[in-house]
């Protein structure tokens, strides 16, 4: 989605240059500009680690994701999302679920019956974790197991200028 993405912006980007200096005569610096996109989209996905096949992205958009299996990462930017991992079976085999949200919303609902670990990383912005402990900036970790259950479900949530949100029903 990203690479056809990337390739539209470009030929609109080309496009509108070719209309601009034909209509207004303005010679707009069109290879400066598409280094200047390379760079921001190879950043950007640099900090979000990549596009590989398991991974949901919500980006500029609203969208409720309801998985019965869990999928590796998960990308909110500049949106809103909630991930309703309450439908995973309690008996599922140990997984490891990465959450960005960067200057979106996120609110993440957990299976209270599955054994859940949450390491939530935040900067500049705002997690609320199921014991209702905020964090403005900094890590936390938050446990819900007891007496030497394993670990069935690993959230690992990365905030940065948002708000995430996660609750165990």
């Amino acid at each position: 989605m990203y690479n056809t993405l990337l390739f539209g912006v470009i030929l609109i980007m080309l496009g509108l240059s070719l209309l601009i200096k034909t209509i207004f005569g303005l010679d707009l610096p069109i290879f400066r500009l598409l280094i200047a996109g390379f760079l921001l989209y190879f950043g950007f996905m640099t900090l979000v680690g990549g596009k590989p096949f398991d991974q949901k992205w919500i980006f500029f958009s609203e969208k409720i994701l309801t998985p019965t299996q869990p999928i590796r990462q998960y990308n909110i930017v500049f949106g809103k999302g909630i991930i309703d991992l309450s439908q995973i079976s309690p008996t599922i085999d140990e997984h490891t679920v990465k959450i960005n949200t960067i200057f979106g919303e996120t609110i993440i609902k957990t299976n209270a019956q599955i054994p859940t670990t949450i390491q939530a990383h935040v900067t500049f912005g705002e997690t609320t974790l199921p014991d209702t402990r905020h964090l403005s900036l900094g890590s936390d970790t938050y446990s819900s197991l007891s007496n030497n259950e394993k670990v069935r479900l690993r959230i690992e949530s990365n905030t940065i200028f948002g708000s995430t949100k996660i609750q165990a029903e």
